[in-house]
């Protein structure tokens, strides 16, 4: 006799075009969801091939401005994702409804709920904590929250009322919650703050494709290409101080390049036009923008020093795929979780200093140091931060908090 399946049901930003396979792309809408969290994509189709789980997971889309569409639903292999109605805009009017603030998301969270009725999980997996969560708590199944974010670090460097908003959403809802898992110890720390919640660290895991087949050495080239990823352009991400330190670097005649990547990190978008405003020499600084989670991995692999000015990370997903595509890193040694993450597979340094950028850059110039970092990520990557260990570990976890038998291995 066969076993009861336990039913997920994860919440959270999930874009269509992270869960499905590239042949199947031109067949369906890749537009619909919301991207940023590809890390819960791979999370979502991991526990989908588990034979023991029926995963569903729901999500918000811009599906129509004035918010009367309909859930829509897409069957990706063993997985049903619902797509629910979002409005465009947090403040301004969308059609004749009011932005998303005025009333703390409640329409959104309306159709997640609906979705989340539908479904009739065992369990929720929701994360962030707001709307998701939000939806989770008023659902009454029994839930747990994976948070990302320390609320008020992030209204700290984004001081706006939407997330003034969102910060008291959180501080509200992280009151209510039982069962929390963080990315990381410092984000747990940062979390009990908030809450007397139980809480679970399980690392953000990353994608196969990110890992070196072979434990190569690199050739210690002159010029090197070095990779900066950032969606957003404010002052947490700290990126016009790296600028300025590779602009130092550039009028001393070293030969390094920058490759900017990131959502608002193309030309004639916030930072290419904050640089052409300060007249930054762009000799050798490439401003790439926005770029398909499926394309990210080769540039990882074709690249020599991956930078982070970041003065706030609760995980870093883009360290640990530094590190499983053989690229030394290079981060702030005070930057939320970055220390815990990165270990001494890189220099940890003061990024607030354009000196103390400066001077890690140079030194991966020595060949033994830059390669005994880079397999030390490549270790330390293939030990901790593979989707299959993440997986197992969620599972585990969720069985636990449900209270079931210990013999089973989430095969």
């Amino acid at each position: 006799m066969s076993k009861k399946k336990i039913k997920i049901c994860i919440l959270g930003p999930i874009f269509l075009q992270d869960l499905i396979k590239k042949k199947k792309k031109n067949r369906l809408n890749k537009s619909l969801g919301a991207s940023g969290a590809p890390f819960l994509s791979n999370i979502s189709k991991s526990m989908s091939k588990n034979n023991n789980l029926d995963v569903s997971v729901v999500t918000l889309s811009h599906l129509s401005p004035n918010l009367k569409g309909h859930i829509k639903i897409k069957k990706i292999d063993k997985m049903k994702v619902y797509f629910c109605p979002e409005r465009a805009h947090h403040i301004r009017f969308n059609g004749w409804v009011v932005g998303k603030i005025f009333d703390l998301f409640n329409k959104e969270i309306n159709y997640i709920l609906k979705a989340i009725n539908i479904i009739k999980p065992d369990i929720i997996l929701a994360n962030w904590p707001y709307e998701y969560t939000f939806a989770a708590y008023r659902s009454k199944i029994k839930y747990i929250v994976v948070n990302h974010d320390v609320p008020h670090k992030v209204f700290y460097y984004v001081p706006t009322l939407f997330r003034f908003v969102r910060f008291m959403m959180a501080k509200y809802i992280l009151k209510k919650v039982e069962n929390i898992i963080t990315p990381s110890l410092y984000l747990k720390n940062e979390t009990q703050k908030y809450s007397d919640a139980n809480i679970k660290v399980i690392f953000n895991p990353i994608d196969q494709s990110f890992f070196l087949k072979k434990k190569t050495i690199k050739k210690n080239q002159k010029e090197k290409k070095i990779l900066m990823i950032s969606n957003d352009f404010g002052s947490g991400k700290n990126i016009k101080k790296a600028i300025i330190a590779f602009t130092h670097l550039t009028n001393k005649k070293n030969s390094h390049k920058l490759y900017l990547y990131g959502a608002v990190m193309g030309k004639n978008q916030a930072c290419y036009n904050w640089a052409i405003k300060e007249k930054i020499n762009l000799k050798n600084i490439f401003f790439k923008g926005y770029v398909d989670n499926n394309k990210l991995a080769n540039i990882y692999k074709k690249s020599d020093i991956y930078l982070s000015t970041s003065l706030e990370e609760t995980f870093g997903v883009t360290y640990a795929e530094a590190m499983a595509s053989g690229i030394p890193i290079i981060a702030g040694k005070n930057s939320g979780a970055t220390k815990e993450v990165i270990k001494n597979c890189g220099i940890l340094t003061d990024v607030s200093s354009v000196k103390s950028i400066c001077k890690s850059i140079i030194k991966y110039n020595d060949k033994k140091f830059y390669n005994k970092k880079r397999l030390m990520g490549i270790k330390r990557a293939n030990k901790y931060f593979k989707l299959s260990i993440i997986t197992k570990n969620y599972i585990d976890h969720v069985r636990y908090i449900l209270n079931l038998n210990k013999n089973f291995h989430g095969k």
